[in-house]
C-alpha cells in the first residue's frame, strides 16, 4: 500500500466556494441527522431482523438500509443544509486539526468514544481527504 497523501480541502460542501484557509473551515456532522438516522435504522433493523447475522453485510447497499450521516467540510459560517447557523446541532472541529495522519488518528480514537460514530460516514471522509481506496 502506498503512503496516504492529503487530498486538500476542496470546496465548501454548503456554499461551493473554495476553502482557502483551513483555520476558517470546519469538519462537522449534524447531530440532529444522527438522531434521525438512528431512529430510521432501528425501524429498518426491526423489519429486517431475520437477515441480521446470516453473513450478510447489512450496512452496505442492502435494500432499504438508511444511509449514514455525512461528515461535511464547510466554511465555519456555513450551516449544515436544513439547519440555521444558530441551531447548535453540529459536532465540529477546525480543519487545521485534521491536516496530518497523526491528527486523523487522534480524532478517530476520540470519536470512537462517541456512541453515535457508527451512524456517520467517518471512514468515507478520511478515505476521501487522504486518497485511501475502499477496503
Amino acid at each position: 500500500m502506498t503512503e496516504p497523501v492529503f487530498n486538500g480541502w476542496g470546496s465548501c460542501e454548503v456554499c461551493g466556494k473554495p476553502i482557502a484557509r483551513p483555520k476558517e473551515a470546519t469538519i462537522s456532522v449534524c447531530l440532529k441527522r444522527v438522531d434521525a438516522y438512528e431512529e430510521t435504522y432501528k425501524e429498518w433493523e426491526a423489519h429486517n431482523v431475520e437477515h441480521i447475522g446470516k453473513g450478510m453485510d447489512i450496512t452496505r447497499g442492502y435494500e432499504g438500509h438508511p444511509d449514514r450521516v455525512e461528515w461535511m467540510v464547510t466554511h465555519a459560517g456555513c450551516a449544515c443544509p436544513g439547519c440555521d447557523a444558530e441551531c447548535g446541532c453540529d459536532y465540529w472541529f477546525a480543519c487545521d486539526r485534521f491536516d496530518s495522519l497523526a491528527k486523523v488518528l487522534a480524532w478517530t480514537l476520540h470519536l470512537q468514544e462517541k456512541t453515535w460514530l457508527d451512524s456517520t460516514d467517518w471512514e468515507r471522509l478520511v478515505r476521501r481527504l487522504y486518497r485511501l481506496p475502499s477496503a
